[in-house]
């Protein structure tokens, strides 16, 4: 890291640039150079996981990270060096003891993956005793880990030569909150002498929380200082500001700027003591327990901002710390109710317990500690033995409309229904317009103390009187609550709006043919799935909606349109849907980038805009046909009223104006302002719903929120002793694989490809009868050019274009070759080959963004000479998702259904699977199928500089060159002047995540055919019949192809 003066004091330095790394990237950080910056010692080791790559070497000493220890020579409380030496299970006597309670609470269930746990990381484990287990009662154990009481890692009274880590934050406290219940008629002197409803919460401190995380390993990984990152793709163009973590937001900065104007003089010996902005990040949100019944858990999660979101949104990582379970309204507070005051609460009432309930909880977890950290900070010393100041600031509070408004202490969907703007009801359908208060940046909330005095101003806003915990507390330091909650992507587009639209077309079918909707159905269940999760099966009728989570819907948008095809023109509006799921599968796209730029930014804001005008006129069209309820709606209706009438469908209108539309006009604000939205979406709060569902599974059903405390509180000392001893490498083996006959070989993670070195599996070409099949001729032939070609092939790197394929086979062959008057003898050569099955470009049809259509492909005659091909592994730069275009029907023309090169296992439209016998017509590239494949067809990204030259087609046809980005003076500070994006190139940003090979492709041998796999190959020659030429690079999946001069 580098500044820009020549050995500048630390005190007067506030500017810091570090260089610009491999990608072109590089960071301005402001105030004082932060003592560590945890990726800056990142390896490919360090992100890439897949269970064959070589295990990477244990976690740093983190005195290798930080530096040598202070002068004190104080041991580290998490030494990886010492703890191998002498191991400690306290409170546990022993590993064995230990080990047992352990693995009880990591598997719920007795699967096979438990089993081999229980075997090899217990039982075989070298500590293991039987001996020790001779007094082993599981109860007895866990109420040791429940009396346990956290020591202070210096306190000289503990007889343990490694003590308990100072974890005193997984200790919870069971408090009492008292909310004043009001009366219509009835009044009191004071809101202190009315009757009080007092509710039972569990908590933990929030200091103490951010005191533990300091002294944990995981701190080694702390972003202590908040920076802005900047991309320069050339180093004659501008840079652009690049978006993603937390820490590297606009927000994170700018509480930074806050706590640094208002620092207190340092005391004598802590000049220079480090001074760091903890950013807090809470989510809360209802959750259902039982399958059957009504047990329910309002839970607080709050995460560390500090921490890079790929650590942070890992379960495994126990980033997740249970902050609090706020106590529902009580079912008897009607009986109560009317006891007190003789009548029953009205919905009024009842809303208003609910607001002081939660406003209640907070204020009890801002206490006095809370307050003062918050305006002085508090000393720690750290993980590394370093003391630093931390302020806590809170930086984002991520929950659904429901939360929020009873945070925000708002009316619900009042006349000002949005929490972030003043927008009237009838401005929800203006999404994009001049009345979308977020796109123009108009009439923002903001607290004020007048806001607060008054009922008549309270309405203007549709505020309520309800006295705000986070006003109350931390008003009068500053803190504006309203600018603490970003977008919602979970609740407002993947089961909000995006429900809504996939809803209103299958409800458009109907009024067509109930036939159309079941050709929609069998077209998704044929949809191919590609790479880990990204884009699953489609097993059920998606029509039927059923049980479908919010990923789902995000799938069937990304798909869409090859599966709607042709579906719409009996209601005349083929061309219209087709266009809706283009813009809303690009709007998604965007709004899920895991990195962004100001070019992506803009591109993105011109989304919405589309996405707002395309939506209008869908509401329009659709509205002009008789659109019923589906069957699935009428029967939920009927079970809700069994006694009204459901023999007729109710009709059901397409809505635009509801407040999801309007909420979608936030992102691009709130990626600025916070940074990606995987970061703090409410997904991840909705994720850890499942670690509190399986705690409840462990109760007694009785009292459940303390017992749910219990077992976290189990749960997070379990996993300190593991950090602690060390009893896991860094790459865990997490994932199970599918048994393969030939095992692959553990492999360096930064390898191109992996392929088997096994021999169990080979192909005697002898045996091939090449005379029957046509994808064999000339098989022998070609095969021996390649491999004599890869034998001598130059080192200077391809510039020839790129193309499809679909991969037949995987091989290696071990060549040997004679000695001749020009040659050297050679013995034992390996060379590695993938037999591919070449597709070929459609120009003919329009596609891209300014068609709004997906690219479309259609395969190689077998009768051409070049419809087969050998290409070696590292020509393929990543698999590309393909789906059949269904509307075309199917043909035998291509190749023979009895052929060899007939390996590829298809999706029936029952949902089996079986080998194909024939071809689709014609092919679309699901440019959507994740973030880095969408970056290459608008443009390319961070991380796709050596793919530019060929990826200049795709921009301008995005029209990325013609967008105007803002410009940044060397502080890093936006200027007030514009420049022309066409002299800045391309400059796109995409999921810089690390490409991991595909799996799939590498689990057999060399002789073995596997399944078929679309690829992209760089290495034809131009004057190739077909127009392969440009690219797609994708982490690891198996279907696709690409070409360039489109």
């Amino acid at each position: 890291m580098t500044d820009r003066q020549d050995e500048p004091e630390l005190d007067t330095l506030e500017i810091f640039r570090t260089e610009t790394n491999a990608h072109n990237l590089f960071r301005i950080y402001h105030h004082r150079k932060p003592s560590q910056i945890p990726d800056a010692f990142t390896t490919t080791n360090d992100v890439a996981d897949a269970p064959t790559f070589e295990s990477a070497n244990p976690k740093a000493n983190i005195e290798k990270v930080f530096g040598p220890a202070s002068s004190d020579n104080t041991t580290l409380p998490y030494s990886p060096d010492s703890s191998e030496n002498k191991r400690s299970y306290n409170p546990f006597q022993n590993f064995s003891t230990f080990g047992l309670v352990n693995w009880g609470y990591n598997f719920s269930t007795t699967s096979a993956a438990a089993l081999d746990s229980l075997v090899h990381d217990v039982i075989r484990h070298e500590e293991f005793s039987v001996d020790d287990l001779s007094d082993f009662r599981a109860k007895k154990e866990y109420k040791r880990l429940d009396q346990f009481k956290t020591r202070n890692i210096t306190d000289s009274s503990s007889t343990d030569d490694n003590p308990f880590p100072a974890s005193s934050s997984n200790n919870w406290a069971k408090d009492k909150i008292h909310v004043s219940m009001p009366c219509s008629g009835r009044s009191w002197e004071s809101e202190d002498e009315a009757p009080k409803l007092s509710l039972d919460v569990w908590h933990r401190s929030l200091i103490e929380i951010i005191r533990s995380s300091c002294k944990s390993p995981i701190f080694d990984q702390f972003h202590l200082k908040a920076f802005k990152q900047f991309w320069k793709p050339d180093p004659e163009k501008p840079s652009m500001c690049v978006y993603g973590e937390a820490y590297a937001s606009d927000r994170a900065h700018e509480l930074e700027q806050q706590v640094y104007k208002s620092l207190p003089e340092p005391l004598t010996g802590e000049e220079d003591v480090e001074n760091v902005v903890i950013w807090i990040m809470a989510w809360s949100d209802s959750t259902h327990l039982a399958q059957f019944g009504t047990a329910s858990l309002w839970p607080i999660y709050v995460y560390i901002g500090n921490l890079s979101k790929y650590i942070r949104c890992n379960r495994s990582a126990f980033a997740a710390n249970h902050l609090a379970y706020i106590p529902s309204l009580p079912d008897v507070i009607g009986s109560d109710y009317h006891k007190k005051f003789g009548q029953a609460p009205s919905a009024e009432v009842t809303r208003f317990l609910k607001r002081e309930i939660m406003q209640a909880v907070w204020k009890l977890l801002m206490d006095t500690d809370f307050i003062h950290a918050h305006q002085h900070g508090f000393l720690e010393k750290c993980a590394d033995s370093k003391i630093r100041r931390f302020f806590p600031r809170f930086f984002t509070y991520s929950a659904d409309y429901m939360d929020r408004i009873l945070l925000i202490c708002m009316k619900f969907i009042a006349q000002c229904f949005c929490p972030g703007c003043l927008a009237k009801k009838s401005d929800w359908v203006q999404l994009t317009t001049s009345k979308c208060g977020y796109l123009v940046n108009v009439m923002i909330r903001y607290t004020t103390k007048q806001s607060m005095a008054v009922k008549g101003i309270l309405d203007i806003e549709s505020l309520t009187p309800i006295q705000n915990a986070w006003s109350l507390r931390l008003y009068e330091y500053g803190f504006d609550h309203f600018l603490m909650h970003p977008s919602d992507m979970l609740h407002m587009w993947s089961v909000g709006k995006e429900k809504d639209i996939f809803a209103a077309s299958v409800r458009l079918l109907y009024t067509c043919s109930d036939d159309l909707v079941t050709e929609m159905d069998q077209r998704f269940r044929q949809v191919p799935t590609f790479g880990k999760r990204v884009v699953r099966k489609f097993r059920n009728n998606v029509s039927a909606m059923k049980k479908l989570a919010g990923r789902d819907y995000n799938n069937i948008t990304i798909c869409a349109m090859p599966c709607i095809e042709e579906l719409f023109i009996n209601v005349g509006m083929e061309e219209l849907m087709q266009e809706l799921f283009f813009v809303s599968a690009t709007w998604y796209s965007f709004a899920d980038l895991r990195l962004h730029t100001d070019s992506t930014l803009e591109f993105f804001k011109s989304t919405t805009t589309n996405l707002g005008h395309i939506l209008r006129q869908f509401t329009k069209q659709a509205n002009k046909h008789p659109m019923v309820e589906l069957p699935e709606e009428a029967a939920s209706r009927h079970r809700r009223n069994p006694k009204q009438n459901v023999s007729t469908p109710k009709s059901k209108k397409f809505s635009n104006s509801t407040p999801k539309t309007h909420f979608l006009g936030d992102f691009v604000r709130s990626i600025k302002y916070f940074g990606t939205t995987d970061s703090y979406d409410t997904s991840i709060g909705e994720n850890q719903h499942q670690q509190v569902k399986g705690y409840y599974e462990r109760t007694n059903k009785q009292d459940h929120e303390a017992q749910i405390a219990c077992h976290d509180h189990r749960t997070m000392l379990l996993h300190d002793i593991r950090e602690r001893n060390r009893l896991h490498s860094t790459r865990k083996q997490i994932a199970l694989t599918e048994s393969h006959n030939e095992p692959l070989p553990y492999t360096d993670p930064e390898a191109k490809y992996h392929m088997a070195f096994g021999k169990q599996f080979f192909l005697d070409l002898n045996d091939l009868e090449y005379d029957k099949d046509i994808a064999l001729k000339d098989f022998e032939r070609e095969l021996k050019i390649y491999v004599f070609e890869s034998m001598f092939q130059s080192d200077e790197n391809s510039i020839h274009p790129f193309i499809y394929g679909r991969v037949i086979g995987i091989f290696h062959c071990n060549v040997q070759l004679k000695k001749t008057a020009r040659f050297k003898a050679i013995r034992h050569h390996r060379v590695d080959f993938l037999w591919v099955r070449w597709y070929q470009y459609d120009s003919n049809y329009p596609s891209g963004w300014q068609a709004k259509r997906l690219h479309r492909l259609s395969f190689v005659d077998s009768k051409d000479p070049s419809a087969f091909g050998f290409i070696h592994p590292t020509d393929v730069l990543r698999g590309v998702h393909i789906v059949p275009a269904f509307h075309f029907g199917r043909t035998q023309r291509y190749l023979s259904s009895t052929s060899i090169a007939r390996q590829y296992e298809a999706i029936t439209p029952d949902g089996s699977c079986k080998i194909e016998t024939n071809d689709w017509k014609f092919y679309y590239v699901n440019i959507f199928s994740d973030c880095d494949m969408t970056m290459l067809f608008l443009g390319g990204g961070i991380g796709h500089q050596h793919l530019f030259e060929h990826l200049t087609r795709f921009a301008e046809d995005a029209k990325i060159n013609e967008q105007v980005l803002p410009c940044y003076n060397e502080d890093s500070d936006e200027i007030d002047q514009f420049i022309d994006s066409s002299e800045e190139g391309s400059n796109n940003d995409s999921d810089d995540d690390m490409l991991v090979e595909n799996e799939e492709e590498v689990e057999d041998d060399e002789a073995e055919i596997t399944e078929e796999e679309d690829i992209i190959d760089k290495g034809l020659n131009e004057e190739d019949d077909y127009d392969n030429k440009e690219l797609d690079l994708d982490p690891e999946d198996n279907d696709v192809v690409y070409n360039s001069d489109w």
